[in-house]
């Protein structure tokens, strides 16, 4: 089941990206935002209280020391909609992921494609300082903007292979093959381990290391597309 995070990061990259939200998890949305606001309404409920009485609020006085009554209660009874809620948002996510799988592509692709481009107008790698020049650098401000749409995207990519993950014989397959074409097992084992050592996966020194490779492309996958272990087991290096 996904969490608030993963949640948070699908939203916000559909948004990013001009994917169509499904409307089931439209509708599961505002059912949270709904839940919530009467969560946040019964806690912020004061105590009530006799000052200022007089004939006109005898009645609503009356009210609101019942209503006191049951406070306890009907937060419970909110909070547990609240939980139900967030559940059905999270399952509603789950049963859009394979279209979304697919809808990001594009994206993805497109900042490869700048990125690779951009990579190899700069020699091929990404120094320390290279953030700093693309704020006066057109060719290096593309690079790290495509290296960022990578990180985000990557990252959309780990969390729809919780929903669906390919079975392709090997973990480190899977893991690389979300978001790369492979060219052997030694890539897999030895090459890309190699080139990017002491980078987390996704960030801009990580893509510059896989694309160092050789017969490594940065190329999404859907689950379906993958490549398998058995496949690469047969590739002669």
């Amino acid at each position: 089941m996904l969490d608030d995070q993963e949640i948070t990061i699908l939203t916000s990259a559909c948004d990013t990206y001009a994917i169509p939200t499904p409307q089931a998890v439209i509708d599961a949305t505002a059912l949270v935002t709904a839940a919530d606001e009467l969560l946040a309404a019964i806690r912020a409920e004061q105590p009530p209280t006799l000052a200022g009485l007089t004939v006109n609020t005898l009645a609503a006085t009356v009210d609101a020391y019942l209503a006191r009554e049951t406070h306890a209660t009907r937060a419970t009874i909110a909070e547990n909609i609240a939980r139900e809620a967030n559940t059905l948002r999270a399952t509603a996510w789950m049963g859009a992921g394979s279209n979304l799988s697919g809808a990001f592509r594009k994206p993805f692709d497109e900042a490869a494609a700048t990125f690779t481009a951009q990579l190899a107008l700069v020699g091929g790698h990404i120094s320390a300082d290279l953030r700093a020049v693309a704020a006066v650098s057109p060719e290096h401000r593309a690079l790290i903007d495509a290296a960022d749409d990578l990180e985000r995207l990557g990252a959309v990519r780990d969390i729809l292979a919780g929903m669906h993950r390919a079975d392709v014989g090997h973990d480190k397959v899977e893991r690389l093959g979300r978001v790369l074409h492979l060219p052997s097992m030694r890539a897999v084992a030895r090459s890309i381990p190699v080139q990017t050592e002491g980078h987390r996966p996704y960030e801009a020194e990580w893509w510059a290391g896989v694309a160092s490779v050789p017969g490594v492309v940065i190329k999404w996958h859907t689950p379906t597309e993958q490549q398998t272990y058995s496949a690469l087991a047969k590739v002669a290096d």
